[in-house]
């Protein structure tokens, strides 16, 4: 069977499955040609209905897939308590290019916003807190304790 599949931003491709395919073989061929985790696929077919192709273990025809079929496809975001390895809050992103915490950073005592602030306080040459100066103050006090915002008294 040659199958149309349409990624939600609108990209078209096709595969080709065997009549006897199952829905997990598709995910598999997917994957697999358009390198895509396979973990995280999310199919629907297009028909008069939108039909969910969540059972891995169908065959595609049970499902309602023939020939020329038009399949949606979506992605399960990550960390959903698939049983997809990504349950973590410190999750391995090395797949999707994307990186939600960057690991050479060490935030722990905060110590990294309050330098970040002090150092913005004596941007002007004479030692004067400039306009910007004040801005950054305003926007970063929540993040400070109050008795730390010495920089930013006015």
């Amino acid at each position: 069977m040659k199958l149309a599949v349409e990624i939600l931003t609108g990209s078209l491709f096709y595969v080709e499955v065997g009549g006897d395919a199952t829905v997990a073989d598709l995910k598999r061929e997917i994957s697999t040609q358009e390198n895509l985790p396979c973990e995280r696929l999310i199919l629907y077919l297009h028909k008069d209905h939108f039909g969910l192709l969540h059972d891995d273990e169908l065959l595609l025809t049970e499902c309602g897939v023939h020939d020329s079929s038009h399949i949606y496809l979506f992605f399960s975001p990550l960390g959903d308590g698939r049983g997809n390895g990504l349950e973590d809050e410190e999750e391995d992103h090395h797949n999707t290019g994307f990186s939600a915490v960057d690991s050479s950073v060490n935030l722990s005592d905060d110590k990294v916003t309050r330098e970040g602030i002090s150092s913005t306080n004596s941007s002007s040459p004479d030692g004067k807190k400039t306009e910007a100066d004040e801005h950054v103050c305003e926007a970063n006090s929540a993040a400070i304790p109050e008795d730390e915002q010495r920089d930013c008294e006015k």
